[in-house]
């Protein structure tokens, strides 16, 4: 740190010290040499004890029951300009989560936490320019001090562009380690603010590509984490965002960008529902103005099914070509509303509840498709929950030896492939879910809602599900929102979005008294009875 020494092939000389002893001072190069080399010792530890993969949080998470150490993505991934990872696991033991009379085959098995992932691998990128960078200014900088001064006298160089390669250098080397990104406090929690309203994520989840709705719906979104903030909470905010929404949608070129999304068959229902979203936007600025805050999530929520409105106008027709080989499979090609009474056996201050679901065929048409249909034939009337443990509420388990529904034509249970999509893709995978595949991606639908509905199937069979269907509750801390281990395993085909917290009212032996579709019915395409056997590959 204080002296350096330099050999060359035709002579021999010091470079001035950094700390001069005569004058009791630091000299400018050597002070600025000292302080890259502390630099360069401190970015070398932090490089040294950082992973420098990048690993998104559900690769660090895995079913307790599986056993595979290695996840190989498939070859035939329909995927473009996406890499797919492999990630390698840490098998764990089991744990269980099982009801008496739960089947124990056709449940999702409770997750467990593995590690949380240590390193964000753009920031080890950045960090790693950042002392490149320093290295080479430095290197510079050492080659232009030790070169011999004009006078032949022992001294340090004048050169100017040492100075300047001296504090460049020591600046990105100072500022490399910085530049990481610390470890989360907790393992598997996630780091951002995921939506968690069922509405919100079916919104979301349209099939639609218009930014200036987008970002109307945004604003109204935000006012969910204003009205999330401890405390007395300000109005000015939320003032602010529906401000922000009226004048986008007031804005003729804007509105006009939104017109034009519209599909030819829909424009009437799209204009009705801009005026509509308009008064709405009145109405909330109205209750804003008389301080009312208690009346701020349902004018929110009011808003929002207006916008809601305006997305549905977009979709034009199906999105995607479900594969052939399903056609003997019935399939929603939209979204369809159920209604579902239950009755409590055991609860003396509740005797019944209604709820509402959605199932959401344009995400995952097979797997709700195969739900509505057995909705209309009934075959849910009058069963029992099967499961209710505080993870998950469970039925579709009929009477008898089988575990699902046997279909008439064939004397067989009739299984569904597992059925994925990931947000960014047109269409879902089908027989593979996204662990199997190496995929660690944002779902279309995702388990972050309090009543998220998939299909329940074997632990190790993906093109098991049949009738079982499960409700997930978000209190289990196994499930974390936006950070859980059921996002790309199990096919969620949709939500419960009304009265969804009466789900945990449920127990064991409740009674389904009916269900019945109130809305989209039409949307159902029956099986063709005539298409080949689905014969799955994997």
């Amino acid at each position: 740190f204080f002296s350096v020494r330099s050999y060359s092939m035709s002579n021999y000389h010091t470079v001035a010290p950094a700390f001069d002893s005569k004058t009791s001072s630091w000299g400018i190069e050597g002070g600025a040499k000292a302080l890259i080399c502390a630099a360069a010792v401190v970015f070398g530890f932090v490089v040294a004890t950082q992973p420098w993969e990048s690993r998104s949080p559900t690769s660090m998470l895995m079913s307790t029951t599986t056993n595979r150490a290695t996840v190989k993505p498939h070859a035939a991934i329909r995927t473009t300009g996406r890499a797919v990872p492999t990630a390698t696991m840490r098998p764990q033991g089991p744990m269980s989560y099982e009801a008496d009379t739960a089947v124990e085959t056709n449940m999702p098995q409770a997750p467990a936490f593995v590690e949380a992932p240590k390193a964000q691998g753009f920031s080890a990128q950045v960090a790693a320019l950042f002392g490149v960078v320093g290295m080479a200014l430095a290197a510079a900088a050492a080659h232009l001090l030790q070169k011999k001064p004009e006078n032949k006298t022992v001294g340090p160089a004048r050169d100017p562009r040492a100075h300047w390669a001296v504090g460049l250098g020591a600046a990105a080397a100072v500022a490399a380690p910085a530049t990481f990104v610390p470890p989360a406090a907790m393992a598997g929690l996630p780091s951002s603010d995921p939506i968690g309203s069922p509405q919100a994520l079916l919104r979301y989840a349209l099939p639609i590509k218009n930014p200036e709705i987008r970002k109307i719906q945004g604003e109204l979104e935000s006012i969910s984490r204003q009205l999330r903030i401890p405390g007395s909470k300000p109005l000015g905010p939320i003032k602010g965002s529906v401000d922000a929404a009226a004048r986008m949608i007031d804005d003729k070129k804007i509105q006009a960008k939104i017109v034009k999304d519209f599909a030819p068959d829909k424009a009437e229902e799209g204009m009705a529902a801009i005026a509509a979203f308009k008064e709405s936007l009145v109405q909330f600025n109205q209750i804003l103005q008389d301080g009312d805050k208690q009346a701020i999530p349902f004018y929110q929520e009011a808003a929002l099914d207006r916008v809601g409105d305006i997305e549905e106008a977009m979709v034009k027709g199906f999105p995607f070509e479900v594969p052939a080989k399903y056609a003997r499979l019935p399939q929603l090609k939209g979204r369809a509303a159920i209604e579902m009474k239950v009755t409590f056996f055991d609860n003396v201050e509740l005797k019944e509840a209604k709820f509402v679901m959605v199932a959401d065929g344009y995400n995952a048409p097979v797997s709700a498709g195969n739900f509505v249909d057995l909705v209309n034939k009934g075959f849910y009337d009058g069963l029992t929950i099967q499961r209710a443990d505080g993870f998950v509420v469970q039925t579709g388990d009929p009477d008898g030896k089988a575990d699902g529904y046997v279909d008439p034509a064939t004397g067989e249970i009739r299984t569904i492939p597992v059925e994925v999509k990931v947000a960014a893709d047109k269409e879902p995978f089908y027989e593979q879910n996204l662990e199997d595949l190496g995929i660690y991606a944002p779902v279309s639908l995702p388990f972050n809602a309090f009543g998220s509905m998939a299909m329940a199937r074997k632990e190790f069979e993906n093109n098991s599900a049949s009738s079982q269907i499960f409700w997930l509750l978000k209190d289990s801390e196994l499930t974390p929102v936006g950070n859980n281990v059921l996002d790309g395993r199990y096919a969620c085909f949709g939500y419960i979005t009304e009265n969804q917290d009466l789900l945990k009212e449920m127990k064991v032996g409740d009674k389904i008294e009916y269900m019945k579709v109130i809305a989209g019915g039409e949307f159902l395409q029956p099986g063709n009875p005539d298409a080949p056997p689905v014969e799955f590959e994997f």
